[in-house]
């Protein structure tokens, strides 16, 4: 028997035209997919980018207020150092002056203090520098004269020992500083 080949039925051509439409179909929304799937990306990357930039911005704004903060405390300091280095040489100023006075008058001020210091109490004793001890014993002869660590001035001790008056330039500069410091101050630097 003879093998019959049949003629292309009109059928299997529209089968080939669907297969041709679905793979054309196929493609396009492949190219649709890969588009949208492009959209995506650069719309992700764009949306990246401006994260990445607003983070970027955010930190310089932090890093420029620590930095601020830095440089303010860091002046703060430096002016605070300043201010104490003034207050100290204005001190050391004034501590001269009040040392001057008191090397003015420490030779000359025994017998007045011992005539002052007499009106409060009875000495029993009378304490003062090392180097004031002859001059002491010659000026003081009915009072014992003792040494004491003082810069100068007197230190008188009643004869019942319960009183104590101390003229020591130690403790009168003390007073002559807490009455006059403010005066000292305004004469020496207009403050």
């Amino acid at each position: 028997m003879a093998i019959d080949f049949l003629p292309e039925q009109k059928g299997d051509m529209g089968i080939d035209n669907v297969a041709d439409e679905i793979i054309k179909e196929a493609e396009k929304m492949a190219k649709a997919i890969v588009k949208e799937g492009e959209d995506i990306k650069i719309q992700t990357l764009e949306e990246s980018r401006k994260k990445i930039k607003a983070e970027k911005e955010k930190i310089d704004r932090e890093v420029a207020a620590t930095l601020a903060g830095i440089k303010t405390r860091e002046l703060m300091k430096a002016k605070m150092s300043v201010k104490e280095s003034i207050l100290n040489e204005k001190k050391n100023l004034i501590d001269g002056c009040f040392d001057a006075a008191a090397e003015k008058i420490k030779d000359n001020i025994l017998q007045r203090l011992f005539e002052i210091g007499k009106k409060s109490i009875e000495p029993k004793a009378v304490y003062v520098n090392p180097d004031d001890v002859e001059k002491a014993k010659k000026l003081f002869r009915d009072v014992a004269v003792k040494e004491k660590g003082i810069k100068g001035g007197i230190i008188m001790e009643s004869k019942d020992g319960k009183e104590i008056i101390d003229m020591s330039l130690e403790r009168l500069i003390e007073i002559a500083r807490a009455k006059s410091l403010k005066n000292v101050s305004k004469i020496l630097f207009g403050d």
